[in-house]
């Protein structure tokens, strides 16, 4: 993952974890990555993949505030360094600063999309507001009719907070709405800052943060999640199986077929997606970009190189080796694998050490999808398509083992 703009912004979000990362990151003044570093980036980006297929993910930041010019000139490396590679970009975006010359350059360049959009605009614009602390939801749909009407490929990045956490059913209708196929909830957990984040003029904790701090007010309550799960799951099961893909599900189902998960925050390891800031500085992780936890330069270092000091550090590690005895025994320790890292910062009703804050949540959620995901799973190990089992709600299913 890079961040070609590093914290730079055209929004102030509320709950952002990332934007606050000028106090400590001076040097990143720049607005984006210098030729050298980008060039640096993408040959041995590239040379370091085995695979005949190269992805490339942008995000911010708004990586958008770079310019044109700025990826015009990255699709230009990578034809120079791809060989007979195919290579795939992505852009994470809030999607205000979308028009046609933008468009037309994305979809020229068969650009993938992420768009961040929280709901309708009472849920959006309470807390995704411009510099101006005005909302921004007017801005991100007419960006989506834009991506539409070039027939771009977008999905959508939700961020779940305590506030839209009670509106699962009314979020999941009203991206069915715009005609939305493909979408990403993300839980928001935040922490008031200690004394470390202190040192550093943040307003949110950071990961490595011991002390017992207060949530922020946005953080959602780990039930709340975990309802807002299943009020998806049921609008998503009943309706819209292989229409719409929701990756908190479609990532989760490879553990009921016996095989790893798909996202890194469910998988048995860390450290596997390194994150590049805009002077070259590689960190193990887009929550971890905090100077105890840089790992060199890409200027001076090769990925491979970078990838092994993360796992000799110990990061790769991280999550098997602090989970607690709970998670070692728990049915669904192959579904989550103790989710992410920097959501292990409480220690609970049970004063239970690292257990994930939102574990209660996670639990309501595969004890309610359990039986779904199985069916699923049975469905597809047989040849046949997913989108059978929205007929478990007239009945059960008979799969017939091939």
């Amino acid at each position: 993952m890079a961040k070609p703009s590093g914290p730079e912004c055209n929004l102030n979000c509320d709950y952002c974890f990332y934007l606050e990362k000028n106090n400590f990151l001076e040097e990143l003044r720049p607005l984006h990555m210098s030729d050298e570093v980008l060039e640096a980036y993408v040959s041995k980006y590239i040379s370091s993949q085995k695979s005949s297929e190269i992805h490339f993910v942008w995000q911010g930041g708004e990586p958008l505030v770079s310019g044109i010019e700025f990826y015009e000139r990255v699709i230009e490396l990578q034809r120079k360094y791809r060989g007979d590679k195919t290579i795939f970009n992505s852009i994470q975006t809030n999607g205000t600063l979308l028009n046609t010359k933008w468009c037309e350059f994305l979809k020229s360049n068969n650009i993938l999309i992420g768009i961040s959009l929280d709901g309708p605009s009472f849920i959006h614009d309470k807390y995704r507001k411009n510099r101006n602390n005005e909302g921004t939801h007017s801005k991100v749909v007419k960006a989506i009719e834009l991506l539409n009407k070039y027939k771009i490929e977008f999905n959508v990045l939700c961020c779940v907070t305590k506030f839209s956490s009670k509106h699962g059913r009314e979020i999941y209708e009203y991206f069915r709405n715009l005609d939305v196929k493909h979408v990403q909830f993300t839980p928001i957990v935040e922490r008031i800052p200690g004394i470390s984040s202190e040192k550093l003029n943040l307003k949110h904790a950071i990961p490595s943060e011991s002390e017992q701090l207060d949530f922020t007010e946005h953080t959602v309550i780990p039930e709340l999640y975990g309802q807002f799960l299943i009020d998806v799951f049921d609008e998503w099961i009943s309706n819209d199986v292989g229409k719409i893909f929701i990756s908190n599900i479609e990532s989760i189902l490879p553990s009921w077929l016996g095989l790893e998960n798909t996202m890194c925050i469910y998988s048995e390891k860390c450290g596997r997606s390194l994150v590049i800031e805009k002077n070259g500085d590689v960190y193990s992780c887009d929550h971890f970009v905090y100077p105890e936890y840089r790992l060199g330069n890409i200027l001076d270092h090769e990925i491979s190189d970078l990838m092994k000091k993360s796992k000799s550090c110990g990061f790769v590690d991280m999550k098997q080796g602090n989970l607690p005895v709970v998670c070692l025994t728990c049915r669904y320790l192959n579904i989550c694998n103790g989710e992410c890292p920097k959501n292990r910062i409480t220690q609970g009703s049970n004063n239970i050490e690292n257990l994930n804050y939102l574990c209660a949540g996670y639990k309501m959620f595969y004890k309610h999808i359990g039986r779904y995901m199985k069916a699923m799973a049975k469905l597809i190990a047989n040849g046949m398509p997913a989108s059978r089992v929205m007929e478990l709600s007239e009945g059960p299913i008979v799969v017939v083992s091939r």
